[in-house]
């Protein structure tokens, strides 16, 4: 099931976007916005946040 996360970006904007889960929303962002780095997201409607860790990357390499 698809929900709406809420991406953090590295420039430090939010951007909503759609996925079946953190990760899976960070890489069909990215895969639109190819130089985009998502450095943690959360459900869009939750307060809990994920941070993906040292390298942002390998959640969307």
């Amino acid at each position: 099931m698809e929900r709406e996360y809420e991406l953090k970006l590295a420039k430090g904007k939010a951007v909503k976007w759609n996925g079946t889960d953190g990760v899976d929303a960070a890489k069909r962002y990215v895969d639109c916005h190819r130089e985009a780095t998502v450095t943690a997201w959360r459900e869009a409607n939750r307060t809990n946040i994920v941070v993906t860790g040292v390298n942002p990357r390998q959640i969307i390499g």
